[in-house]
């Protein structure tokens, strides 16, 4: 698992708190994948837009007050049109918050085991990116 030909699958991991930053890197390095944590939604558009290596699979908290997950993924998406996203949240309900299938490719709610959280990468990178499923 984490790897991709030839290389590691690289998260990026967005949450405004750094427990949870440091949790979910914990479990994906530890899963073999590479990780890089922002607490800042903003830093991650930044570095996209510097030339940083895009991340494979972005993974950002819903809700974060400089701005949520969802409008991150679709920021991030007009840089990186194919990018995969699992937005992660304990806050919403995500069939009542119009997630339109081509923004969000999965949904994990808060809290979720690291199993959850593994299986859920390895079955987007397998190529299973329903929609919604958790």
């Amino acid at each position: 698992m984490g790897q991709k030909s030839g290389s590691i699958y690289l998260i990026y991991v967005v949450d405004d708190k750094p427990a949870l930053v440091d949790l979910a890197t914990l479990v994906l390095e530890a899963a073999g994948y590479a990780v890089r944590g922002f607490q800042d939604p903003l830093e991650v558009i930044a570095a996209i837009q510097q030339g940083a290596p895009v991340p494979d699979i972005l993974l950002p908290d819903f809700d974060m007050p400089q701005m949520n997950g969802l409008e991150l993924i679709r920021r991030c998406r007009r840089l990186q049109p194919t990018l995969k996203t699992i937005m992660v949240s304990g806050t919403i309900d995500p069939a009542g918050m119009g997630i339109e299938s081509t923004t969000v490719n999965r949904f994990l709610q808060k809290p979720y085991s690291p199993a959850t959280l593994r299986d859920a990468i390895g079955q987007l990178m397998s190529g299973d990116g329903t929609p919604g499923g958790a």
